[in-house]
């Protein structure tokens, strides 16, 4: 009994930190987008907002997703 509920703990901190992880590669490509929308309209700060937002907001439906399975 205790032996599995043990496994079952390590399934749910292992899927935590692959969500963490999925979190942090959307941010990364949203910021790396903002990063080259940046460079070519000169409008660094904006999109560097812009790629944050989008990044996250990729990372948090993500999120969403994989609750749902």
């Amino acid at each position: 009994m205790n032996n599995n509920l043990s496994q079952n703990n390590k399934k749910a901190s292992y899927k935590k930190s692959n969500l963490k992880i999925d979190y942090i590669i959307c941010l990364a490509m949203g910021i790396s987008l903002g990063v080259i929308y940046g460079i070519k309209y000169n409008k660094l700060a904006l999109a560097l907002g812009l790629g944050v937002t989008f990044g996250s907001n990729i990372g948090l439906i993500l999120k969403g997703i994989n609750k749902e399975k």
